[in-house]
């Protein structure tokens, strides 16, 4: 809880030193916003993947499961996998962080962090007239805890995300091929197809 107040904290107290109410150089003021957007969200990425596996409801259960899948053998891994609706891109993201690079944990939750919470820091970049209510509102709506207990879904949520910019691009093959790649994290994604 004193890392959320803290996260808010520096949201609130940040603003200011970022934006000048009476600013007039348009370009100037679009670089200290995406200046301010990547503070914010390189604080709430190192808060989300440098945590210890307790904090979070799922989160030792995602541990097992990486602790697993980093030392079973090639050919137990790949029986495993199952098919499309397994939801194999978690599984294989696992192998590839435990067993290819040999890294723990920690690296697992620090790339799930980096995978959530960017796409929102792009959205909020390229969308939000007002990052800092745009950061509030992910904030105090929840959006972010989530992606403490639910990093699966969280993966497949920042994928949908960067779906979603392709919409107003007119882009709908690589909405639908990002759509599918939320999928492999976790099968809910495809209730965003129809958009």
């Amino acid at each position: 809880m004193f890392f959320y107040i803290g996260c808010v904290l520096i949201l609130i107290f940040l603003y200011p030193f970022f934006f000048r109410f009476n600013e007039t150089d348009l370009r100037r003021q679009k670089r200290q916003s995406l200046l301010y957007e990547v503070i914010v969200a390189s604080i709430l990425i190192l808060i989300i993947g440098l945590r210890k596996e307790t904090i979070g409801i799922d989160s030792s259960g995602y541990v097992g499961t990486f602790e697993q899948y980093s030392r079973i053998s090639s050919e137990r891994f790949w029986l495993r996998l199952g098919g499309f609706f397994d939801e194999p891109g978690y599984k294989i993201l696992n192998r590839l962080i435990g067993h290819s690079l040999g890294l723990g944990y920690t690296a697992l939750f620090l790339v799930c962090a980096i995978v959530s919470v960017a796409p929102v820091a792009v959205l909020i970049h390229k969308y939000s007239d007002r990052p800092e209510l745009s950061w509030c509102f992910y904030l105090f709506f929840g959006f972010y805890t989530f992606c403490f207990s639910t990093m699966r879904q969280a993966l497949a949520m920042g994928i949908t995300v960067f779906a979603f910019m392709c919409i107003p691009q007119k882009k709908p093959i690589k909405f639908v091929l990002l759509v599918l790649l939320a999928m492999m994290f976790h099968t809910t994604s495809a209730i965003f197809l129809p958009a």
